[in-house]
């Protein structure tokens, strides 16, 4: 395995997701007054640090405030702060770039889409309507939705006393499965790390979670591999995140990201830092690029599969941990 300087990545991880934006746009589009952007945004004008209700909540008393003094949003009912570029991707639903191109070039973007900038559930919403509205047109209804709007579709099937009953006691049955050890063991996990990781076994399934007492997300995959030798997997509780399974690390320490589970685990047992996406390889989101930028991680190492799912992925997640902040990104690559 190699790594690529942080500088050679920062260049080829930008070019291929279409990014190239220099940092110079990024200060004139903070710099932008936020009271014009406000109007341009279609909210009409108002004067700076004027006070009106909020497009997002019930405000009966016009506590969002525009301007006066920082260049900012500011709700003092929810506390919430946006800045332009925030401003601009909340109203518009866009990622970082995209709303840096409005703001500097003017109505609609003149770069490329977003990594991965709304929630998987927006995604999955918009995926599906757009493929709904594509095959009504056609005449061909047999609907076949993408795996983000499946995914979506089977996120939250259990309902939280289900979700506590499928883990109330998992963890000691996988623990005597030999059939889910010998899975787990196979990817290089010792028996310690997986006696101290929250996972669960359930029926036929190895479950992930967050928290065995109490979960806010629970992903199920199968002990045995399909015919194709991948496991099965489906969200059954809660919507996808990143998966901390020994917790958030210290403030500055490195941080490997991975594609699967087991990898992550991996990484803790050897007593590394580490987090994987719930939901595969290929999805890449800004509100988790930004989520490991809040850490103020020294490095960040991508560990992906070598197929070119893997490849595309730490690609575009090293372009969205460099935008997010995170200025030492390197992608371990398979020679």
């Amino acid at each position: 395995m190699t790594e690529r300087s942080n500088e050679t990545l920062r260049k080829d991880a930008c070019q291929t997701a279409g990014l190239t934006m220099s940092r110079s746009r990024i200060e004139a589009a903070r710099n932008y007054s936020v009271v014009n952007l406000w109007d341009r945004l279609g909210f009409g004008a108002v004067k700076d640090g004027g006070l009106v209700r909020s497009p997002w909540r019930e405000d009966a008393t016009a506590s969002l405030q525009v301007g006066g003094g920082k260049n900012i949003v500011f709700d003092h009912g929810t506390k919430e702060s946006l800045d332009t570029i925030a401003l601009v991707q909340k109203v518009r639903a866009c990622g970082f770039v995209e709303a840096v191109g409005f703001i500097v070039n003017g109505d609609g973007p003149t770069e490329v889409p977003s990594l991965a900038p709304k929630s998987f559930a927006q995604r999955a919403v918009e995926t599906a309507r757009r493929q709904f509205a594509e095959l009504k047109a056609s005449g061909n209804l047999g609907i076949e939705t993408g795996t983000e709007a499946n995914g979506a579709a089977k996120s939250n099937k259990w309902t939280p006393d289900q979700a506590l009953a499928a883990l109330r006691g998992g963890h000691e049955r996988l623990l005597a499965s030999t059939e889910a050890m010998t899975l787990l063991t196979a990817y290089g996990l010792e028996r310690r790390t997986i006696e101290c990781a929250p996972l669960a076994l359930q029926r036929d399934a190895v479950l992930y979670t967050d928290s065995l007492e109490d979960p806010t997300v629970i992903k199920s995959k199968s002990v045995r591999r399909g015919p194709d030798g991948k496991r099965a997997g489906w969200f059954a509780y809660g919507n996808p995140a990143l998966w901390w399974p020994c917790g958030k690390p210290r403030a500055g320490a490195e941080i490997v990201l991975t594609g699967g589970e087991e990898k992550c685990l991996l990484c803790i047992q050897e007593g590394i830092a580490a987090c994987t996406t719930l939901n595969g390889e290929g999805t890449v989101d800004s509100e988790w690029a930004r989520e490991i930028a809040a850490l103020g991680p020294d490095r960040v190492t991508i560990w992906m599969d070598n197929d070119q799912t893997g490849r595309d992925s730490s690609e575009k997640w090293a372009a969205a941990l460099w935008l997010a902040g995170v200025r030492d990104v390197r992608i371990i690559q398979w020679a």
